[in-house]
């Protein structure tokens, strides 16, 4: 038992050392290079490193539970990056249809909030897949995303709804004032 414990804590010690020495060797050809993102890089790198030797400390010991879990969270992390950079990709989209709709109805009173209610359905859409992605349930997400839904609905129709009104008797009383105005004089209503 002893030698088993002594072989995991030198196969963890070497892998902290080569971990260590990478992540100093990667950060420095980086900054060398201008790369501005050297501190996620080289904790990736030394996080890597360091699963690997814990990986390989733990097959000391045989097959045994601990070795399982530890399996199945380093086969679940790919996903976990896969679904953070939907995340990353879903706000620079949410960000664009924001710019994009808000150019396009820029002259609507309600134009930048039409805006915000875009980005954020383009965020809880982006959000559900990639807690999808990385192993939520449907179960779980889809309850958060129909409130969501349901909450920008219903502040849609209660806003559209009070301000419409008052829009279209502005708009009306202004579409009937103009001919008057323009002609000098009143129109005869039609008989």
């Amino acid at each position: 038992m002893y030698t088993s414990s002594a072989v995991f804590l030198a196969v963890l010690l070497a892998g902290f050392v080569l971990a260590r020495l990478t992540t100093e060797l990667v950060s420095r050809r980086a900054r060398r290079s201008g790369f501005d993102a050297t501190g996620l890089v080289a904790g990736t790198v030394y996080s890597v490193i360091l699963l690997i030797a814990l990986r390989l400390g733990l097959a000391v010991f045989g097959p045994n539970p601990v070795s399982d879990f530890f399996d199945s969270v380093v086969a679940w992390l790919p996903r976990l990056a896969l679904g953070f950079a939907l995340a990353v990709v879903t706000a620079v989209l949410a960000r664009l249809v924001q710019h994009q709709v808000a150019n396009l109805l820029s002259g609507l009173e309600h134009g930048a909030m039409l805006s915000r209610f875009a980005a954020v359905f383009v965020w809880g859409a982006g959000l559900v897949a990639a807690l999808g992605l990385i192993g939520v349930d449907t179960s779980i997400t889809l309850p958060i995303l129909v409130t969501v839904l349901v909450v920008i609905g219903a502040v849609l129709i209660t806003g559209f709804g009070r301000d419409l009104v008052r829009s279209v008797r502005r708009t009306r009383s202004g579409a009937v004032a103009r001919p008057i105005t323009q002609a000098g004089k009143p129109i005869a209503p039609a008989v």
